[in-house]
């Protein structure tokens, strides 16, 4: 039921001010043979003019996965060599949007929470036509803010609550040369820094107890490098 809670109240949040406008639901379910994993999600989406030039846009989503998976054991007739799941993602999107005589510009916001994630995201686009529009310069910028627990509920490296944030800039063009033709260029620039590794991912290292001890145990180690990136994409 809290999927169609959250959906139904995400309905009547923007109900006035998408009573003349646009709504649309959406509904997914994937399940693999024997339910061995199944996903289920709930969409929402609404738009509405808030003015002659300016247009606000919503959506809303929860994402559930369940089942089991593989985890390192052989296969067998026992449940042992799975490992069952259970995840839950509500997310959400708010965006502005205007279209001018010379300019249109964009912004978002969006929100995604997981039970060892979650992440804030804020983009803003800019972009201006040329030569009737068959000519369209684009930039713009992004900035994402995440939180990773590693604690994992004791299966993690248990570094606590660890950040990310990853800004990133792109300029484009776009040209349209025919009825048929049209040729573009995207470059885009960001530069991630902080917690980037995956709390699952663990170094495993054969080392004694202590000095001198003939035994030796398995110690996991958190890994994390690196923890700042570059990166270009044209």
């Amino acid at each position: 039921m809290k999927p169609f809670l959250i959906l139904i109240l995400l309905i009547l949040l923007v109900q006035k001010g998408i009573a003349e406008n646009a709504l649309s639901l959406k509904y997914q379910d994937w399940n693999e043979d024997n339910d061995r994993i199944r996903v289920r999600s709930w969409y929402a989406e609404a738009g509405t003019s808030l003015s002659q030039n300016w247009e606000m846009g919503v959506v809303g989503m929860v994402d559930t996965i369940t089942g089991s998976t593989p985890w390192g054991r052989p296969p067998s007739d026992q449940e042992e060599w799975l490992s069952s799941l259970e995840e839950e993602r509500r997310a959400g999107i708010v965006s502005l949007s205007t279209t001018g005589e010379e300019y249109d510009f964009a912004f978002e916001f969006g929100l995604s929470d997981e039970s060892d994630y979650l992440s804030r995201s804020y983009a803003a686009s800019l972009s201006r036509g040329f030569a009737m529009d068959t000519l369209t310069l684009s930039t713009g910028l992004s900035y994402l803010d995440d939180e990773v627990d590693t604690n994992l509920n004791g299966y993690g490296p248990g570094m606590g609550i660890q950040t990310r944030q990853t800004p990133e800039v792109f300029v484009g063009v776009h040209r349209i040369l025919d009825a048929q033709s049209t040729v573009a260029l995207n470059l885009t620039y960001s530069r991630p820094k902080g917690y980037l590794s995956d709390p699952y991912k663990q170094v495993v290292r054969s080392e004694p107890p202590f000095p001198g001890s003939a035994e030796t145990f398995f110690y996991p180690y958190p890994e994390n490098r690196p923890n700042m990136r570059e990166t270009w994409v044209a």
